[in-house]
């Protein structure tokens, strides 16, 4: 692009010439002028990103997931607990892991389905969507890990 004051050649995204110091037009959408005749800025260059109530929930949702995969992992990860513990103790912590995976896989769901359902009611954007649909998915799918890590403990304790 160039200036059409002076004539330089400036980059496409330009807001002021380097040349002559003048906005360019996209400089000029960024102000408007005021009722005394001077230029005040409409909005900020760059662009702030919002957070609605939908991504947060989703985000809250990501979280949980995450500490119940940790949870998880100590529940399928642990045989050196079961040495240090003996069998009966190792068993009733096993029992009590997966009942506390179960109450975060839970969560997971409904929090995520709740953000789902926010973003439709925010009328929210197909790309603002992506990430509630996706937590959804992960929670489903969390739900189904739960379970298969309920009877495969189910299967070990008979």
């Amino acid at each position: 692009m160039y200036c059409k004051f002076c004539g330089k050649q400036l980059e496409d995204d330009a807001m002021i010439c380097t040349g002559c110091g003048r906005l360019t037009d996209d400089g000029q959408k960024l102000v408007k002028p005021a009722a005394g005749g001077t230029a005040v800025p409409v909005q900020n260059a760059a662009k702030k990103i919002k957070l609605t109530k939908s991504t947060i929930m989703a985000l809250v949702a990501f979280f949980l997931f995450l500490f119940g995969m940790v949870l998880n992992t100590i529940i399928t990860t642990s045989s050196t607990m079961q040495q240090l513990m003996g069998e009966s103790s190792y068993m009733l912590g096993q029992i009590g892991l997966v009942a506390v995976a179960g109450i975060f896989s839970i969560l997971t769901l409904i929090i995520a389905v709740v953000s789902l359902v926010l973003s439709v009611t925010e009328r929210a954007s197909a790309y603002n969507r992506i990430f509630p649909i996706c937590m959804t998915a992960v929670g489903l799918a969390y739900i189904i890990d739960f379970i298969c890590s309920a009877v495969m403990l189910s299967m070990r304790v008979a």
